[in-house]
C-alpha cells in the first residue's frame, strides 16, 4: 500500500502519452506470458512461482524508465525497486 501510493503522488494530471507506453508493450508481454504459465506442485508453489515472474516484469519495466531519462524522483524509486524485487526474486 506504502508503495502503490508514493506511485500515485508521483502521477501528474494530463492526457495519456501513447509513444511512452509503447515503452512497456514488449515487456509487459512478456511478464504477462511467463505468469500465465507458471503453474507449481499446490497453489503455494504456484503463487510463488508467479510472484517471480511478476517481480522479473518490475525488473524489466525499471530497466526500460532507467533508460529513458525519468525525473529524479522516478530515477529513485525504480533503482529500489531493481534492488527490493531482486531480494524478493532470492527469497
Amino acid at each position: 500500500s506504502r508503495e502503490i501510493a508514493e506511485l500515485r503522488g508521483l502521477i501528474r494530471d494530463g492526457a495519456p502519452n501513447q509513444e511512452s507506453a509503447q515503452l512497456y508493450m514488449a515487456a509487459d508481454r512478456d511478464m504477462m506470458q511467463r505468469m500465465m504459465a507458471a503453474s507449481g506442485a499446490n497453489p503455494s508453489e504456484t503463487w510463488t512461482r508467479k510472484m517471480i515472474e511478476h517481480h522479473r516484469g518490475a525488473l524489466a519495466m525499471s530497466d526500460i524508465v532507467l533508460a529513458n531519462n525519468p525525473t529524479a524522483e522516478v530515477r529513485r524509486l525504480a533503482e529500489r525497486t531493481r534492488v527490493d524485487q531482486g531480494k524478493e526474486i532470492a527469497e
